[in-house]
Formats: structure tokens, C-alpha cells, sequence
């Protein structure tokens, strides 16, 4: 089993529900050279990353490696390199911030399992106070448009 969250454009479903994606395409291409065949799923992120954990041959893709996640996974390869960014409306020139302290005045959405989660927890973070978390990232983006 293979897993990937919708995240464009590394993993998502077309129109005619194939799972496809830049990041889809390097995974096909490893299972092609070792002749493995195998099913792609697209579910949301914490789904897919508790089920990879507890299931033997699965797989999930796209990951962030950190030393946190390093000793529970085998890792076959890099997909991209990306920088990962907190974002607001523009038109919310109330919010600013220039350290992870001053975030904590604000709501900072996350899906759970993230491992932004675990560095906004050790810098002291928590559900119901600063976090809140969402199932996926299309939820994330209609959340902050719908939140003037």
C-alpha cells in the first residue's frame, strides 16, 4: 500500500482519480525498477502517517525527514527540497510577529502529525490554546479565506 496526502504537485488525484504528481512519478519509477506492483492512495496526512507506522510494506510519500521521524523510517530518496512558511491574509495587517514567541498570540492551523506540529510543541504550543488543526490542506486555505 502507498499512501501520499493531496498535495499538489507532488501527490493528488486527477479527474479521473489517478493519483499523479511529480513526487507519484519518482515513486513509479522506483517500484517499475524493482518490479513491485502496488495501489496509490490519496488520504488525508495523519491517516496515512499512523497507517505506515503500524503497517509492514507501506509506503508514504511526500515526507519532511527530521531527526524525530529518521529512526522510524526507511528512507529511499529525496523528492524536492521545500521551505515551509506561516501565512495570513494580506489584508490582516494587524498580525505581526518576528520570532516563534510572538506567534503564540495568534492561531496557527496544522494538520496533525505534521512535524511543524512537534517544533511548535517544544517552543510551547498546544490544541484548543494556539493550534489548530485541520484533516488537509484545501480545509486550511476556505479556513483562512473564511476567517477576516
Amino acid at each position: 500500500t502507498i499512501m501520499t496526502e493531496d498535495l499538489p504537485p507532488y501527490g493528488y488525484l486527477d479527474k479521473n482519480n489517478k493519483v499523479i504528481g511529480i513526487a507519484t512519478e519518482r515513486v513509479n519509477k522506483m517500484l517499475t525498477c524493482a518490479k513491485i506492483d502496488a495501489d496509490f492512495f490519496v488520504v488525508p496526512w495523519s491517516r496515512a502517517f499512523q497507517y505506515v507506522k503500524s503497517h509492514k510494506n507501506s509506503i508514504i510519500y511526500s515526507m519532511v525527514r527530521n531527526k524525530t521521524r529518521e529512526k522510524d523510517f526507511f528512507w529511499l530518496g529525496k523528492v524536492a527540497v521545500t521551505n515551509d512558511h506561516i501565512y495570513k491574509l494580506k489584508s490582516r495587517t494587524d498580525i505581526k510577529f518576528s520570532n516563534i514567541d510572538e506567534m503564540k498570540h495568534y492561531t496557527i492551523g496544522v494538520m496533525e502529525d505534521d512535524f511543524i506540529v512537534t517544533l511548535l510543541k517544544k517552543h510551547g504550543f498546544a490544541a484548543k490554546k494556539n493550534l489548530f488543526y485541520y484533516l488537509d490542506s484545501k480545509i486550511k486555505v476556505k479556513l483562512l479565506l473564511n476567517k477576516n
